[in-house]
C-alpha cells in the first residue's frame, strides 16, 4: 500500500511532504495533485510515477540528482497520463508519448546500456533506487557513525544498481567479487 495517496471527498490524490532542508528551493511544503479517480488502487498506481517525480526533484534541490534519470521520471509522468484512446486508423496519445521516448532517448544516451535505462525508466519497467533512499534514510535510528556507514554503503548500492529490477542474486554476487578486488576501503 502506497502512503502518498489521500482521499478528500471521493477523489484520490498524490502527496508529498517536502523536507525542511529543501523547502526554501522547492517554494512548498508539500506535493499535492488530484489522481482523478475514485479507485485506491487506480490512484496507487497513477500515484507511483508522480511521487518518484517529486522525489527526484527534492533530489535535485539537494544536489544530488541525475538530470538524465529526471527526464525519463519526467517522460513516465507523461506516459502515464496520456490515454490510450484513438480512433480507428489512428496512433493514441501513448503511442505517440511512447514514439517520443525512443527519440529522447536515442539523443540523450551515451551507449546502449544507458539507451535501455532511459527506456525502461520512462516507460515505467524499471524503478529508481534512489527514490526510496530518503526514505529509508530517515527511517535510520542507530548510533550516528553507524547511520553515515550506512548511507555510505546504500548509496554504493544505489549507484551500482541503479533500479530495483537490476538486484538479483547473480549481480549482487558479481558486485561483491568487484568491491572485494578493488580498494579494501570501500568495503
Amino acid at each position: 500500500m502506497l502512503k502518498n495517496i489521500e482521499r478528500r471527498g471521493n477523489t484520490w490524490y498524490a502527496t508529498l511532504h517536502v523536507p525542511l532542508d529543501v523547502r526554501h528551493i522547492i517554494g512548498k511544503s508539500k506535493f499535492f495533485e488530484s489522481l482523478k479517480t475514485t479507485d485506491k488502487r487506480i490512484a496507487e498506481t497513477r500515484a507511483a510515477p508522480i511521487v518518484a517525480n517529486w522525489k527526484a526533484k527534492i533530489a535535485a534541490a539537494r544536489g544530488t540528482s541525475d538530470p538524465f534519470l529526471e527526464e525519463a521520471l519526467r517522460l513516465r509522468t507523461i506516459i502515464e497520463k496520456a490515454t490510450t484512446d484513438a480512433e480507428p486508423g489512428q496512433h493514441s496519445q501513448r503511442d505517440i508519448e511512447l514514439e517520443a521516448v525512443r527519440e529522447i532517448a536515442a539523443q540523450v544516451a551515451k551507449d546502449n546500456d544507458e539507451l535501455d535505462l532511459f527506456r525502461a525508466i520512462a516507460t515505467g519497467k524499471e524503478t529508481l533506487l534512489s527514490s526510496y533512499y530518503d526514505e529509508w534514510a530517515g527511517h535510520l535510528t542507530q548510533a550516528p557513525k553507524t547511520i553515515d556507514q550506512m548511507k555510505k554503503d546504500v548509496t554504493l548500492l544505489v549507484e551500482h544498481f541503479r533500479t530495483i529490477e537490476r538486484i538479483h542474486r547473480a549481480s549482487v554476487i558479481e558486485w561483491i567479487r568487484e568491491l572485494m578486488a578493488g580498494t579494501p576501503e570501500r568495503l
